[in-house]
């Protein structure tokens, strides 16, 4: 035969279709695959040395080659072949099925010729492929056929398509029924009853119901098929269903109260048969939704995604998957909205009126914790048990019981920061509290940033964010995470067009531990606390009980042994009381608020009889603590907690008392701070920075009555003079004592506290003794101010 035996193009598909690789061909020769590409183009040959090379590689392919080959210059290619190799050669072409210019039969040109011509090749291609893979290569060659077919060009020149295929070696092997199927296409091309060329390649097996799925794709028992193009030297030819991913299914198109913010409310079937939903924002699959696959895979998901069209089909699946049915989307769990009659639970279920569902860019890890563990009895006798006759303990429950209440009030945010040495009991504390949502792991530590924060607090909405070690807080956030986390708004951002987001809001409780204070927390950044930050995140010193943050150990033997016991216990039984409460509140919620405000009225009354409750600061945190106190009430009520009536107003009572107790009594908290300023600064530099006036005659005066003179010793960084019964600060020191705050305030604040002593008239500095040569006029503080608080 006429042809070229060392063509590059004849001999990669001879030793191909013998069974070698482009890998060993490469090895064999030296070569690149990019130069066999080039060469393949330029219809180039093989150097000598090379197909000596590949002699040595395939001795039986080459056994008839002479041993010295003669080949043309590589644009002009005039070899000539013996008789002997042509004939070894026609019949190999002949047994590929190929003429004799190694390119397979002559369709001419024009359309219909090139879908002759590529129907042929991919065919050939699959027969080759046959012995990897003999399912798949039966399949995309019947689907060659039938695509040949359903294209409309071939029908006239059917018969010049199947005399090519005849003459295809291992075609009857690799699909023995290939004539039927092509008689079949070519039957119902003519009839108009086409269906693509494919035969279902799933069987008589139904498809998966769904609703609004995609054309292009199949749900399965198994997961989801799509119809995947087959591709061809770069140009799609074809196709067959492949495997896309494991069994999902969008419930409805997602939006939220405006008719915005579109999404696609997914469910998914994990490793472990277990089911898990999500509402996914419609923004996030643009593209190939690399965030999206993500998250999936990270709840379970299986998905083919090893290249570029498997992906793009994935998030094409999702994007254009829209259901008739609609859910209303919040951005928070807990109550959809006022009305109190829809609760949104972690798992995505709904507590009462259906038709809402969360939806975020991500699915929180915090979510993952909201769970439940055994039942609401298993939680009572076990854990809420222990809490009895612990006001500390009892309190920390109701503040997060407290959370769904906060919406039903229309109340703020409360913040309760427990504050002791270590392994007192603290931790335990908030672990049972926790156990009221979920498990362990939802008790989260200050160790993270304002931003951080919205995402944990918005999880938390209507409930409690319960974090451990204020100590891990950053100093110069603190202050701005105790605002940010009570007031319950995101911070301000703008979106990609320059404009506003909209604002993540919440309304939460927030139940805090630590060995220091906030405001200890935020003077080591330089910054002193405001009163409105601490009347947010209420300093309790909560282990100075009888055994550390215990007053009933129930029978154990010491603080830590009941500690342990505890944490053993809310590790075990949790997430079952706050869907109780919510269900409570949703089933009829003008009763529940009713309820809910008259426990609050109780606890208002019983502190007004205990303490003065006048001062604005004061009065604002007794009613936060009520809500808290309402929470167990209502709870104890609705048979949740196992409680007696009263008893977690009169938990919470107590804890209103060690409250006003740390802050120096029910005065206002400005006055508070005045007062512990100065106290503070005159306790630790009453001995090195205040010189003492001493009883007697002054030397560098002619008076004649006795007066107090300044000692002689030498005082550095001079603050002020004291005698037996004053502290007398100059100006400049007075300022360094209330450095942050406003000196003229904190010297109202001092009088009204009765510790300094005015001027004559309307001054507030009184004049100097007269051994004191300068100043004329000083701060006269009473010395019993070192016993404040």
């Amino acid at each position: 035969m006429n042809m070229k035996s060392h063509d590059v193009g004849a001999v990669l598909d001879r030793l191909k279709s013998a069974g070698f690789t482009v890998k060993q061909i490469q090895d064999a020769t030296g070569r690149s695959r990019q130069t066999f590409s080039n060469w393949r183009k330029k219809s180039r040959a093989f150097p000598p040395e090379d197909i000596a090379k590949l002699r040595e590689l395939a001795p039986d392919l080459f056994s008839q080659e002479p041993e010295t080959e003669t080949t043309a210059e590589p644009e002009t290619e005039s070899e000539t072949i013996p008789a002997t190799v042509a004939k070894s050669h026609d019949q190999d072409d002949k047994d590929e099925g190929r003429d004799d210019n190694g390119t397979g039969p002559d369709f001419g040109t024009g359309a219909t010729a090139d879908a002759l011509k590529q129907a042929y090749e991919i065919i050939v291609m699959q027969v080759r492929r046959a012995k990897d893979d003999p399912a798949k290569a039966a399949r995309q060659i019947r689907s060659a056929i039938g695509r040949a077919f359903a294209s409309g060009l071939i029908n006239d020149r059917a018969d010049e398509l199947r005399a090519a295929l005849e003459v295809v070696a291992g075609l009857d092997d690799a699909l023995p029924g290939w004539r039927d199927a092509f008689d079949k296409a070519a039957a119902d091309a003519g009839t108009d009853n086409a269906d693509e060329g494919q035969d279902d390649p799933f069987g008589d097996e139904p498809d998966v119901p769904t609703d609004g799925l995609p054309d292009g794709y199949r749900a399965r028992s198994d997961g989801i098929w799509w119809n995947k193009p087959i591709k061809f030297r770069g140009v799609a030819f074809g196709a067959e269903f492949v495997w896309l991913c494991s069994p999902v299914q969008v419930l409805a198109g997602a939006r939220n109260a405006r008719g915005q913010g579109w999404g696609r409310f997914v469910e998914l079937t994990d490793h472990d048969g277990t089911q898990h939903a999500w509402a996914i924002p419609a923004r996030a699959l643009a593209g190939d939704a690399t965030q999206v696959r993500g998250e999936l895979l990270d709840l379970g998901m299986k998905i083919q995604a090893d290249d570029e069209d498997s992906r793009r089909a994935f998030g094409r699946l999702l994007r254009d998957w829209i259901p008739d049915r609609r859910v209303r989307t919040v951005a928070t769990l807990g109550w959809a909205d006022r009305t109190c009659t829809s609760f949104v639970q972690g798992s995505g279920e709904i507590i009462g009126d259906a038709g809402f569902v969360y939806q975020s860019d991500a699915v929180n890890p915090l979510l993952r914790t909201m769970v439940a563990k055994g039942s609401l009895e298993d939680w009572r006798d076990n854990v809420a048990r222990l809490a009895v006759g612990n006001p500390i303990l009892t309190t920390s429950i109701c503040v997060v019981l407290a959370g769904p209440l906060l919406d039903l009030l229309d109340r703020d945010g409360v913040g309760l920061h427990l504050i002791g040495d270590s392994s007192r009991g603290k931790t335990s504390a908030l672990a049972v509290a926790a156990s009221v949502v979920g498990g362990p792991k939802y008790m989260t530590t200050w160790r993270a940033t304002s931003s951080g924060l919205e995402g944990t607090a918005s999880i938390a909405n209507s409930g409690c964010v319960v974090l451990d070690e204020i100590g891990q807080v950053e100093p110069r956030e603190a202050g701005s995470c105790a605002y940010l986390l009570i007031n319950g708004v995101a911070k301000a951002r703008a979106n990609a067009f320059g404009g506003a987001r909209d604002r993540l809001t919440w309304r939460c409780n927030v139940l805090s531990s630590g060995e220091v204070t906030l405001a200890d927390k935020m003077l080591e950044a330089g910054q002193k606390a405001k009163a409105g930050q601490l009347v947010r995140l209420l300093d309790v010193n909560a282990t100075d009980q009888a055994h550390g943050a215990f007053d009933d150990l129930h029978g154990f033997a010491d603080g830590a042994s009941f500690a342990d016991h505890v944490k053993k216990a809310a590790a075990q039984h949790y997430g079952t009381a706050m869907p109780a409460l919510a269900g409570y509140i949703a089933e009829d919620p003008a009763k529940a608020r009713k309820e809910a405000r008259t426990f609050a009225a109780r606890f208002i009354e019983e502190a007004e009889r205990f303490h003065d409750l006048s001062d604005g600061l004061v009065r604002r945190a007794a009613d936060r603590l009520a809500t808290i106190a309402a929470g167990g009430e209502l709870a104890s009520m609705a048979r949740i907690t196992g409680w007696s009536e009263g008893a977690a107003t009169d938990a919470v009572l107590a804890i209103l008392e060690l409250w006003i107790s740390a802050r120096g009594g029910t005065g206002s908290t400005e006055q508070a701070q005045a007062v512990t300023a100065c106290r503070d600064f005159l306790l630790r530099n009453q001995d090195s920075r205040f010189k003492p006036l001493i009883n007697g005659f002054s030397a560098t005066t002619n008076a004649t009555e006795p007066q107090q003179s300044e000692d002689p010793r030498r005082v550095s960084n001079h603050a002020g003079w004291v005698d037996d019964a004053h502290f007398w600060i100059h100006k400049a020191g007075w300022s360094e004592i209330f450095e942050g705050m406003n000196p003229r305030a904190a010297a109202k604040h001092l009088d009204e506290a009765g510790y300094l002593e005015r001027g004559e008239g309307r001054n507030v500095q009184a004049k100097t003794p007269a051994g004191i040569t300068a100043p004329d006029r000083a701060y006269r503080i009473r010395k019993t101010v070192l016993n404040a608080g």
